[in-house]
Parts: C-alpha cells; sequence; structure tokens
C-alpha cells in the first residue's frame, strides 16, 4: 500500500515514515530504518522522523541510539507524549530511573489517560521496587482495555517480584495458551516456573517462541536465552 503510493508521490515525508513503522512491524529494522531517514532526508525539520527512529532503535535494544533521536524529536515538540513515553522506556532499559520517572510523570500529566504512558510507566514501578503501585496501573488499564496484554504481562510480573507465584501464573496464563505466545509473557512465566515446578513446561515454551517467532529482536533473544539457563 505505501508503496504504491510512494511511487506516485516519493517526497510525502508522511509515505515513508508510514512505511517504516509498518515495516518494523513485519521485523524488517534495515528497512523500516532507511524509510525513517528518507522522510528526515525529504524533510529534516519532520518532527515524527525523530520519533519513528527512536522506537526503532528501542525495539532493537539500541537505547543510546533511542534515546537521542527521543530528545531530538522533543526539540520539535516538547509535549508529544508518544516521545516522552519512549524516551521513559528507554532511560529505565538503561537504568536511568530517576529521569525515567520524571519524564513519564510528564507524559501523564499532558495526558492522563495515555495507554502507553499508563503501562511504561507500571514497568517503571516494577523496575524500582514499588510492585504495588505496578499492579494498581496494570489493574487500571484492564478495566479499560481489556485487551491489552502488556497489562497483564506487567501485573504477573509485579506479583512474582512479590512473591506471589501461584497468583502470577494465574494472571499470565491466558497468554500462554496462544498460539503466537509473547516472548515477553514467555520470560515471565520462565522465571516463574522454578518456583512452581513448571520448568519443563517454561523450556518447552521459550525454545517454541525462539524456533517460531522470527521477529523476536536480538537483544531479546539473548535475554531467552539468558533465562534458559537460569532455569
Amino acid at each position: 500500500h505505501y508503496n504504491k503510493a510512494i511511487r506516485s508521490e516519493p517526497q510525502i515525508e508522511d509515505l515513508h515514515y508510514n512505511l517504516g513503522i509498518t515495516l518494523l512491524m513485519q521485523g524488517k529494522t534495515a528497512e523500516a530504518e532507511a524509510s525513517h531517514l528518507r522522510a528526515l532526508e525529504i524533510n529534516p525539520k519532520y518532527s515524527s522522523g525523530p520519533s519513528g527512529l527512536g522506537s526503532l532503535y528501542a525495539h532493537v535494544g539500541d537505547y543510546q541510539k533511542s534515546i537521542s533521536c527521543y530528545r531530538s524529536a522533543l526539540k520539535y515538540n516538547h509535549q508529544d507524549v508518544e516521545s516522552l513515553t519512549g524516551l521513559t522506556g528507554s532511560l529505565a532499559a538503561i537504568g536511568k530511573y530517576s529521569e525515567a520517572s520524571e519524564i513519564i510523570h510528564t507524559a501523564l500529566e499532558i495526558s492522563p489517560d495515555n495507554i502507553e504512558a499508563l503501562i511504561t510507566q507500571g514497568f517503571l514501578f516494577t523496575s524500582t521496587g514499588k510492585p504495588e503501585k505496578a499492579i494498581q496501573t496494570g489493574l487500571h488499564v484492564l478495566n479499560k482495555h481489556p485487551e491489552r496484554s502488556e497489562a497483564i504481562i506487567l501485573i504477573a510480573g509485579a506479583l512474582e517480584i512479590s512473591g506471589e507465584y501461584r497468583k502470577a501464573y494465574k494472571f499470565l496464563h491466558p497468554l500462554l495458551d496462544k498460539e503466537k505466545v509473547d516472548e515477553n509473557a514467555g520470560i515471565v512465566f520462565a522465571t516463574i516456573s522454578k518456583h512452581i515446578g513448571m520448568e519443563q513446561q517454561a523450556i518447552e515454551l521459550l525454545q517454541r517462541i525462539l524456533a517460531h517467532n522470527q521477529q523476536v529482536p536480538s537483544h531479546t533473544q539473548r535475554k531467552i536465552q539468558f533465562t534458559l539457563g537460569e532455569i
């Protein structure tokens, strides 16, 4: 769809940006990066360009590049909640929790009901040892958007660090029965498994994720391999 439109109107940056988003969803990271860079080549002041690149670099685990891109995007619009949320996630990924907390607070002041920002704040609560707040945030999101699997993973992870392993598994179980299991759900299950006697099931699930989901980013694959070694 976007390729056809680009052939007709190759100088429209939005088309290249949207193609980049689509390619990233398909796991084609190199092509997605080229599309985002092309959008910026057409219009160096295109405000969505750096944000799209930030999302891409975060997806592949290049958090320093991601942070730089999100900061560039925020120079164009310091109230861009999408960029603030993305920046929070990348800062948290490299352990800069204090700055991440300040930034997500700003994002939620601008848009208190933004689901992506709320979920990101929830995972930040888990990372900073506040599982009760993480659970509360996850339940709030599920109440409004019961289809959001990230909220289930958030709650299960928070229950796991609270030592409530059986309850965590009960929350997570519906996601584990799907034909294509989310890699993050698999990692949380593996962490829980050794406390509930389901190590073999977790090993088999992670191996299946690696074998059948070709879109798992390399840094997540490494995390899965590390988790397998810990079971």
